[in-house]
Parts: C-alpha cells; structure tokens; sequence
C-alpha cells in the first residue's frame, strides 16, 4: 500500500481515529487477494514487531478461516465437471437450469439442451442429465468436503507456530 496511506493510517491509529477492527479487515482482504493491508504494513501502522502482538490466536484463526472461506465461494463459483468429452459448467446458475431442465424432462420433454463452458450445444436425454446432475453435485460436495478438511485442520491449530505455517493453498482435485 502506498507509504503516505499507511502513514496517514499510524497517525490515525496512534490517536484512536483508525479502528483495530478495520485494519483487521483491511489485512483480511489484503490475505484473500483484494486490495488492503500487508502484514508489513499493519506493523508499521500499529508499532508492533510480530503478528502476535496485534491478533490473538482466535483473530488469527478468523482471519485465516475468512481467506478459506473466500477461496471455497471464488472456486464454487467456477467449479466445472467434464462429460461427454466436453467440459460443462457445475456452479448455482448451472444446477439451477440442471433443476428446470430435469423437471422439463419429468413433464414430457424428451430432450433437453445445456451448452458446455466451450459453447457447444449438447442434446440430453433424462438419462444423460441424471448422470451430468450427479457430478455437478459430486463436484460441488467434493469442494465443501475440502472446504471442511481445511476449517477442521484450521481449528486444530493451538499457536501461532501452527497458524504462522498453515497451508492456505487449496488442494488440487
């Protein structure tokens, strides 16, 4: 961050103008990669030498579980499941029309078209989109299942040795 912002910041924070809570944010936000406060930058703001003199172990863990969380949203997002030799979307919007689609087919329909993420039509049977719902889902509880791993191995964690070293880089499926 620009150092006039972050000097403006300590003389702020020095005399009570700057909130601990924002600057916990801005750092926070900085971690899930938006714009915000470096580590640096928060000890130059507040005088402290280490993270453990400005969070505690609870803040910490909060802090790493919102850069956990915000990685599970940004990958449910774009979270994609191949069939039929082609790569076809699995995020909310995708299983909603997956719903509409299948609920077209209950109702008589004998064929119902999804375009993949590469812009091809593809032509379904109720079988067909049985079988690409089931991944869409599998994928998508695969996802919250390693979401889960890493929350449950984030709570585990008992000092700043553990937090300073916990692995915020999400496994490759």
């Amino acid at each position: 961050m620009d150092s006039k912002i972050v000097n403006g910041l300590a003389a702020g924070y020095k005399n009570k103008l700057v909130d601990r809570n924002d600057l916990i944010q801005s750092y926070t936000n900085w971690l899930c990669g938006g714009d915000g406060l470096t580590l640096d930058d928060v000890k130059l703001v507040t005088g402290v030498s280490s993270i453990d003199e400005f969070l505690s172990i609870d803040e910490y863990k909060e802090v790493l579980h919102k850069v956990l969380k915000n990685a599970m949203k940004t990958k449910r997002k774009t979270v994609t499941v191949a069939y039929d030799n082609d790569v076809f979307d699995a995020n909310e919007d995708a299983q909603n029309n997956m719903m509409v689609l299948l609920k077209s087919l209950d109702l008589g329909a004998t064929t119902a078209y999804i375009r993949s993420t590469n812009e091809t039509t593809h032509a379904l049977t109720k079988a067909q989109c049985n079988e690409l719902s089931i991944l869409m889902l599998q994928a998508v509880q695969n996802l919250y299942a390693t979401y889960w791993q890493l929350k449950d191995k984030l709570a585990k964690c008992t000092t700043y040795d553990e937090l300073n070293n916990f692995d915020l880089t999400w496994p490759k499926n």
